[in-house]
């Protein structure tokens, strides 16, 4: 963990590079890199201009939003509840965070909650569906990245003629852009007018600077080329719709078969939401949950249990760097941390690391960590920039849940099995019981 903490944050000016997939466009050259892939002073200026969208003051504006997707995913479970339906809930969830992401991120409405065959969820499930099982062209860059460039065109080639789901995305979003530009409305404050916005502005120093990249190694972005080309604006959209939605979905499934499971903890949180939130009608407001301690103790022992992208905290290195007497980082190597291993360490969580105890949490615990012990959203200046933006909404989730109803494992549901690809999800997805709760809160 130590040699971690020296590449993701002390040596960052090193380690500030992802790894590169095969078949992946070129990091530095390519006009469709979005942040996640984009290195050095390109992903410094993606970073900073996407940065404004997810302050504090941002995200409590959205949280209105959100509760309007929750408050119909509510709807539509009372209604399967009511029939004693035993209810898939990766599908639901799935749902919700498509909605609440189109409707906070980029001002357009889909329609997932209320109809499972919406075109914008269907090509998103094969985005991810897609990164359950490696192309041919994935296989062959693996085995001979010599041959990468021609089968990035390849690959292009084919998407085009036979149609690929990143594609109709991207194709929408040009749609949703052009519209916005032409007509200059703003629905909303959400996150691409936020980011048409910056392309408007001259670009200062003080506006562009990532205060939360404390090397002074990578240099500032050129302020002239500072603004999003079409493209790029493209590609980041592209890539905050499929973050938001799916990582949010899987925390929020694991999060609810585990108190399905766990029947005290989920007592136990239901009475931390009775005592914040006493009548049925009282608003729950983003503060109030932020300062839920029990709830955040759940969340954080979910992501510790499933951590969900595991593959991707990785960093290459720019240049050979020396990282004790008896360890240096050649050029061009990947350092891949292990997750897993970490968070499932019995010298760092205790004896039982497979059960989930949300008491691992406890401030004084916590306090006497190591800082690479929980690496659920990565660590350094490129650990997730959404984090906020997920717990929001996946809070909010949780406690309007378990406010309304009283969850079970179905006996539909068999142990539970998990597949690797974009995110960790659950291979047969997790079915569950809810009972409404019938004892009103006075």
């Amino acid at each position: 963990m130590d040699i971690l903490n020296q590449v993701m944050v002390k040596k960052f000016d090193v380690f500030h590079a992802r790894k590169v997939f095969p078949v992946q466009v070129d990091p530095d050259k390519d006009d469709e890199v979005h942040m996640f892939f984009a290195r050095g002073d390109r992903w410094k200026r993606l970073r900073a201009i996407s940065n404004p969208a997810f302050t504090s003051a941002k995200i409590r504006k959205m949280s209105s939003l959100v509760h309007n997707c929750i408050d119909n995913v509510i709807a539509e479970l009372k209604r399967r509840a009511h029939n004693n339906d035993s209810i898939e809930m990766y599908d639901i969830f799935q749902r919700l965070t498509l909605d609440s992401m189109s409707s906070c991120g980029f001002g357009f409405k889909t329609s997932a909650i209320q109809n499972p065959n919406d075109i914008f969820l269907k090509n998103c499930r094969q985005v991810l569906y897609n990164t359950t099982r490696p192309s041919l062209f994935f296989l062959i860059g693996f085995l001979f990245p010599n041959t990468d460039k021609f089968l990035v065109r390849l690959a292009r080639l084919r998407d085009y003629i036979f149609g690929n789901p990143v594609f109709w995305l991207e194709k929408q979003f040009e749609k949703i852009i052009a519209m916005r530009k032409k007509f200059d409305f703003v629905p909303r404050m959400d996150l691409l007018h936020m980011m048409i916005e910056a392309n408007k502005l001259t670009h200062s120093e003080e506006s562009l600077h990532v205060h939360e990249t404390p090397s002074q190694n990578i240099p500032e972005p050129k302020y002239k080329y500072a603004k999003l080309s079409l493209l790029e604006l493209r590609s980041q959209c592209f890539l905050f719709l499929m973050a938001g939605y799916e990582t949010t979905a899987t925390t929020l499934i694991y999060t609810a078969y585990e108190l399905a499971y766990n029947q005290e903890i989920q007592s136990k949180l239901y009475d931390e939401i009775i005592e914040c939130f006493p009548n049925k009608d009282d608003e729950i407001t983003y503060d109030i949950v932020n300062k839920m301690e029990y709830l955040d103790k759940v969340w954080c022992e979910t992501l510790r249990k499933y951590p969900l992208a595991s593959t991707v905290v990785a960093r290459q290195a720019e240049t050979s760097c020396k990282l004790s007497e008896d360890l240096t980082i050649p050029k061009g190597m990947i350092v891949q941390a292990n997750i897993w291993a970490i968070h499932y360490n019995p010298d760092v969580w205790g004896a039982d690391p497979h059960k989930f105890n949300p008491e691992r949490f406890l401030p004084e615990l916590v306090a006497h960590r190591h800082p690479m012990a929980y690496l659920a959203f990565g660590a350094g200046p490129r650990k997730c920039i959404g984090i906020q933006f997920a717990k929001m909404e996946g809070k909010i989730a949780i406690v309007k849940l378990v406010q309304t109803f009283h969850m079970i494992l179905s006996e539909k549901q068999g142990p539970l099995e998990t597949i690797e690809g974009a995110t960790i999800a659950p291979v047969n997805g997790v079915y569950l019981r809810l009972y409404p709760r019938d004892i009103d809160q006075e």
